[in-house]
C-alpha cells in the first residue's frame, strides 16, 4: 500500500547475440529508470548487465558504452524482482512506447498509459506514432529534448505528456513529425530489390516464423529469408526475400486485401492477424516498375515463343525434304 499508484518508466536497450545459437536480441535491457508519477522522484535508475555479449551498444542513442557496462552486476532478474515488488495489478505504468520497455523487462502488465498512442501526427495515418521529442515540443511549451536519451528525463517527460492529455480533456493538437537522428553506419537503407516485400507495423511478439506461416496459409508462397525484425516505437519492421521478383509479386497480389498506394507511392496492403490487429505489407518497387518488368517479361516470352515456332517449322521443312 506504500507503493505509488502511478509510475513512469523508461528503459534503454542494446543489441546482444547468443554465443551458442547466434540468436540476436535487439531489445536487451541495459538501463532501467522508474519515477513516481505524482512527485517525479526517482524510484530506481540503474544500468543493467545483459545476459549475452553486446554487439551494438547504441551509444549514439543512449550514451551507454562498453566501459559503462563493464563492471555492472545488476541483471535482468534483479530488475524483474524490483518491478515485481513495485507493481500491483492496479499500478498505472506510464511511458512513451512503454510496451517496448515491458518487453525488454520481460514483464507482463496491463494497466498502462502510453503517450505514443495518445497523440497523432500531422498529415500522417493514425497508426504512425510521434516521437516523445516531437510530442514534448508540441504540448510542453516548445520543450527541446537532448539528442542522447536520458531515461529518467524521458520517463518524467512522458508522464507530463500524459497529464497534459488528461488536463486537456483529450482534445490535443496533432504533432509535427520531424526526422529522427540517424547513425549511417548503423542504419542500412532497404535494398530496392524486386525480390523483397516490406512488412511494417508489426506488433510486439511477432516472430519471423509467424510471417512465414501467414504467407504460406494465404498465398502458398514461402519467402527464402525473413530479415531480423527491427523495433521502432510501438511496432516492428522487416523485409521478406523471395526466390525471384515473380514470387514476391505473386505473394503480394495473392494476399487478401485491397492494394493502395502509400505515401511513398508503393502498393501496400493491410493484412489482418488472428488477434484482430493488422500489419502492412508493401512492394519494394513502384507500380510503374512492376508493370515495366511484367511487360518486359511478356515481351521476352513472346520472342522465345516465336523462336521456338521458327525452329519447329524449320525441323518440319527439313523432315519433309
Amino acid at each position: 500500500s506504500s507503493n505509488p499508484g502511478v509510475i513512469a518508466m523508461d528503459c534503454e536497450m542494446c543489441e546482444t547475440k547468443c554465443p551458442l545459437t547466434g540468436t540476436k536480441n535487439p531489445r536487451a535491457l541495459c538501463r532501467l529508470s522508474i519515477t513516481d508519477g505524482t512527485t517525479g522522484d526517482v524510484l530506481i535508475d540503474t544500468l543493467v548487465k545483459p545476459a549475452w555479449p553486446v554487439i551494438d551498444h547504441r551509444t549514439w542513442v543512449n550514451g551507454i558504452t562498453k566501459r559503462h557496462l563493464s563492471n555492472v552486476t545488476f541483471t535482468l532478474e534483479h530488475a524483474q524482482s524490483f518491478v515485481g515488488t513495485l507493481l500491483s495489478a492496479d499500478t498505472v505504468v506510464c511511458g512513451h512506447a512503454v510496451i517496448n520497455d515491458l518487453v525488454a523487462l520481460q514483464v507482463e502488465h496491463y494497466t498502462i498509459v502510453d503517450s505514443s498512442y495518445l497523440y497523432k501526427c500531422v498529415g500522417r495515418e493514425d497508426y504512425v506514432s510521434p516521437s516523445l521529442k516531437d510530442v514534448a515540443r508540441t504540448v510542453l511549451d516548445g520543450m527541446e529534448m537532448p539528442s542522447i536519451h536520458d531515461s529518467v528525463n524521458d520517463a518524467r517527460v512522458a508522464m507530463d505528456c500524459c497529464i497534459f492529455y488528461k488536463d486537456a480533456e483529450y482534445e490535443v493538437p496533432r504533432v509535427l513529425k520531424t526526422p529522427r537522428n540517424k547513425a549511417p553506419e548503423r542504419r542500412k537503407k532497404t535494398t530496392k530489390s524486386d525480390k523483397l516485400l516490406v512488412v511494417h507495423r508489426l506488433p510486439a511478439g511477432v516472430l519471423p516464423e509467424h510471417l512465414t506461416e501467414m504467407l504460406l496459409s494465404n498465398t502458398f508462397v514461402s519467402p527464402t529469408n525473413v530479415a531480423d525484425i527491427v523495433i521502432a516505437g510501438n511496432f516492428g519492421k522487416t523485409t521478406l526475400e523471395f526466390h525471384s521478383s515473380a514470387h514476391a509479386t505473386l505473394a503480394f497480389e495473392t494476399l487478401p486485401g485491397k492494394a493502395l498506394l502509400d505515401v511513398g507511392g508503393y502498393s501496400s496492403k493491410k493484412v489482418f492477424l488472428r488477434n484482430g490487429s493488422y500489419v502492412r505489407i508493401r512492394m519494394n518497387i513502384s507500380p510503374g516498375q512492376v508493370a515495366a518488368r511484367k511487360e518486359a517479361s511478356e515481351a521476352t516470352s513472346s520472342e522465345l515463343s516465336k523462336e521456338v515456332d521458327t525452329a519447329v517449322n524449320q525441323e518440319r521443312e527439313t523432315a519433309a525434304a
